[in-house]
């Protein structure tokens, strides 16, 4: 079209919109999908031919079991066979709630100083997954997964559908957009639904291009790591995906319109729910197993091969490999008869990512000091863990290690020269003369007396000290036991006021609260079921309100972790864990706390 011929339609056009107002003889109302599940929308449209503007909007009659969202409005010019006509529409959002056959209408509307009443229009809602008519090798419309006969759908998959407790589940979402296909706007409205799981998304957002059904489609993927928690059937639920595309068939009504705009709509995909069925690990558990499930190695090594005696050395762990590394529990730690040992530190766990497998390292110290001289062995730490891929629990073990470890020095001497501090040695004397004592002498101090006890009170003392060593070293599970309190509010003090990230803070709430189950009740968070506490508890006599009030504060602290929201979370943790703990202990029964540790 030239230039003089543009000119003229606009002229011909803006001497069509100088016309006096026209008079509307008709609404029309259409809505699309007719049918569609629960959850899922549809579009209504109300439309007045020959109107620009209008008194009152349309008023919708409420519906029980549907829920309608204002979506905007268009008015629209044409002109066919050299006439000109207008309209203008109102668009809804219609939510299906519950299942039923539904009627719309009459729909009534305001303009020119009447009353307009559209039909009835009539909308068929269905249960989750039995809407008809899928077509056998491509996805359908039809289906909550899939719209716009197939050119848009989203796919969620896992890697396996029968894995271990604490084994890793890979969950993968994809979204498939046709070629040429224009969708003006994604957007994840809610993602899998992982009730029994702990998830991690594993970043980046991939892109690729596929072929489904002969149609080159481009496909953007979201890729979870799930961690099951507890045994038997776990459903992942539908993940919800609200697209804006544009409408192919809702094109401006000018058979002649130059600006060739087409109508956007609202979309809404829901991916398919999934099953997968949790086994338990099998029994019975090496005595050193330390919870971890996956494939680990793990070195050891020591901060110094030369010491004095009564210097500390510093033995460390690391264990790294692929699998839910913050599950490791502590190693079983050597006793080198020729040490003593120090509660171990709080260990260190950085996270890493190979080929959509989470894994890492988790870093474990132990401070040991050499009592006696020589050349010292350090026996090697040992961990059992459970390894997927073949079904079994395999142990780890360390290096053994040596330390040469020298006497220690007399305090104040240094090497160097010697200088005259004083008068030097007298000489000795040929001759002497003799007095007699007057009742008085060394002997009869006190002073004397107090030095030459003190090498008596030295042994007195060690003597005293290796006894309480054998008694804590005979009674190591009950003096656990009996600290395992003390221990828990200190560390929560600590962590209190503590400075970190949130991150930091639920790592080290979960080692704490790990350990106090462990000392106090025998029972290992890790490689157990969570289902187990209430019978491990109640043995002891805690009430079910208490062994609730702890599966939750446990459930909020795994939930913190791998689904970060509120970062203040870790801090409300903190404070519940110290009143939750002395419920725990305040319930316990005196014959059943005697023997929660046998």
């Amino acid at each position: 079209m030239g230039y003089r011929s543009l000119n003229a339609l606009w002229i011909f056009l803006l001497l069509g919109l100088s016309a006096g107002p026209v008079r509307a003889q008709e609404v029309q109302v259409t809505i699309r999908p007719e049918a569609v599940e629960v959850g899922q929308r549809a579009e209504l449209s109300v439309t007045l031919e020959g109107a620009t503007e209008v008194d009152r909007e349309p008023r919708l009659p409420p519906v029980e079991g549907l829920r309608f969202r204002r979506a905007g409005q268009q008015t629209s010019f044409s002109s066919v066979n050299g006439r000109m006509s207008r309209s203008i529409t109102f668009n809804y959002v219609v939510t299906a709630e519950k299942v039923g056959n539904y009627e719309i209408g009459p729909i009534e509307v305001g303009i020119n100083g009447s009353t307009k009443r559209s039909p009835a229009v009539k909308l068929s809602v269905a249960a989750v997954g039995q809407s008809p008519g899928s077509r056998p090798g491509a996805p359908d419309a039809s289906r909550p997964e899939s719209a716009e006969d197939g050119l848009i759908f989203v796919e969620a998959s896992v890697d396996d559908a029968k894995v271990y407790l604490g084994e890793q589940v890979t969950l993968r979402l994809k979204f498939y957009q046709a070629a040429g296909f224009i969708v003006r706007e994604t957007q994840l409205e809610e993602p899998p639904t992982t009730k029994g799981f702990l998830r991690e998304e594993i970043p980046p957002q991939r892109t690729s291009t596929a072929r489904v059904g002969g149609r080159s489609y481009q496909v953007t993927e979201l890729v979870y790591a799930l961690f099951p928690t507890q045994t038997g059937e776990l459903e992942i639920g539908p993940a919800r995906l609200r697209c804006v595309v544009q409408d192919r068939n809702r094109r401006r009504r000018d058979r002649f319109d130059i600006f060739g705009i087409f109508e956007e709509r609202e979309v809404m995909l829901r991916s398919r729910p999934l099953k997968v069925q949790v086994d338990p690990l099998p029994r019975p558990q090496p005595a050193d197993f330390g919870g971890g499930v996956g494939r680990f190695r793990m070195t050891t090594s020591i901060d110094q091969t030369e010491v004095r005696q009564n210097e500390p050395v510093t033995l460390t762990v690391r264990v790294d490999g692929t699998g839910n590394i913050s599950a490791l529990d502590q190693p079983n730690w050597p006793e080198p008869p020729s040490f003593r040992s120090f509660d171990p530190a709080a260990p260190e766990v950085s996270r890493s990512k190979n080929q959509d497998r989470l894994g890492g390292r988790k870093t474990f110290k132990l401070v040991l000091v050499p009592e006696t001289t020589g050349q010292l062995m350090i026996p090697p730490p040992t961990m059992s863990y459970f390894r997927t891929g073949r079904g079994r629990y395999e142990q780890l073990s360390g290096d053994t290690l040596f330390v040469n470890v020298l006497p220690g020095g007399a305090e104040g001497l240094t090497d160097g020269i010697v200088e005259r501090l004083g008068r030097d040695l007298r000489t000795i004397r040929s001759t002497t003369r003799l007095s007699q004592g007057g009742g008085g002498g060394l002997w009869s101090s006190g002073v004397f007396w107090g030095l030459n006890s003190l090498p008596l009170a030295a042994v007195v003392a060690a003597w005293a000290t290796r006894r309480r060593r054998h008694h804590e070293l005979s009674n190591r599970d009950e003096l656990a036991r009996r600290r395992a309190p003390g221990k828990l509010k200190k560390g929560l003090r600590q962590l209190a006021g503590a400075g970190g990230s949130a991150e930091e803070k639920l790592s080290g709430l979960e080692e704490l609260w790990t350990a106090f189950l462990r000392d106090r009740y025998g029972f290992s968070l890790r490689g157990r079921r969570r289902d187990e506490l209430p019978t491990e508890l109640g043995a002891v006599g805690c009430p079910p309100a208490a062994i609730q009030a702890a599966i939750e504060v446990l459930e909020a602290l795994d939930f913190a972790r791998f689904a970060p929201g509120d970062p203040t979370k870790a801090d409300e943790l903190i404070r519940n864990s110290e009143t939750v703990a002395d419920g725990l202990i305040a319930a316990e029964g005196g014959a059943g706390a005697a023997g929660a540790k046998k």
